[in-house]
């Protein structure tokens, strides 16, 4: 069972409120440089245009074309909705840069993804700048024969051969549950690896899953799906159809500060 690291849950209030902050901007709209925090980079990132449908996109990857593909939904879910203001006071480090790989491999019966990360600039955190970090994200691609092997139930499974099972892959994750794109720049919220963990030492794991990611779709600009409880339908998900919220990276840095300077008051009150 994977590691429900963040069982917190924003009220519908708060989730509005975070959408009410964060006003949509043009992916063209150049941010107001009077408002720059000081931590701020100075240069204008030279990003390649990324569309909405890029960051949504949910064709099966090359390596699985022409396997049997079970969609399975059960085992990553997260109790949690996951907005910018939630994130970063869960976050240990919040860091802007590039996705250069990634690869799905399994702890157990677990898939998980492993994405190779390399720093450009600091947001929140001891993350040094041009540090290549490894990242893990719940969920992903494992065999049958891997998870039925994991479980001890290889045996009990008679119907099949193991080249079968090898080939039937299970995607394990949540509803709209997107992997980072592959050389795509990102602002990501993410934790330090426990030592009790079954992951890595010296590793970060993505808060939230993946749905927190902040794809720079332009030029300092910054696009994350807008997940949240519908009053009318509670057990609503998104769809494409609903907006995407998008925040400049001077904004991201303004919340970030001014989410350090609530929690240093809570702690001194």
């Amino acid at each position: 069972m994977h590691e429900k690291m963040f069982l917190q849950v924003l009220s519908f209030a708060g989730c509005i409120a975070m959408l009410c902050s964060c006003t949509p901007v043009s992916p063209t709209q150049p941010p107001d440089a009077n408002d720059s925090p000081s931590s701020i980079s100075t240069e204008a990132s030279n990003v390649a245009s990324v569309t909405i449908d890029d960051i949504i996109s949910t064709q099966i990857p090359p390596q699985f074309a022409g396997m049997e593909v079970i969609e399975d939904t059960s085992l990553v879910d997260w109790g949690i909705y996951p907005f910018p203001e939630n994130m970063i006071s869960l976050s240990d480090a919040i860091v802007y840069g590039t996705v250069t790989d990634k690869q799905y491999i399994n702890f157990s019966e677990d898939a998980w993804t492993e994405f190779h990360f390399t720093v450009e600039q600091t947001l929140q955190g001891n993350v040094s700048t041009d540090a290549a970090l490894t990242i893990y994200s719940s969920g992903g691609y494992i065999t049958q024969y891997d998870q039925f092997t994991a479980q001890g139930m290889r045996e009990r499974i008679t119907d099949r051969t193991d080249a079968q099972l090898q080939n039937t892959i299970v995607h394990q994750h949540a509803n709209y549950h997107f992997d980072p794109l592959v050389e795509k720049k990102y602002i990501l919220f993410l934790t330090q690896t426990d030592s009790d963990s079954i992951l890595p030492q010296d590793t970060y794991q993505i808060v939230g899953a993946k749905y927190c990611q902040l794809c720079e779709t332009a030029p300092d600009t910054f696009s994350y799906i807008a997940f949240g409880p519908d009053p009318e339908n509670p057990d609503a998900v998104f769809s494409p159809d609903d907006p995407v919220v998008q925040i400049t990276r001077r904004e991201m840095e303004s919340l970030v500060s001014t989410e350090s300077e609530n929690t240093k008051r809570k702690v001194l009150s």
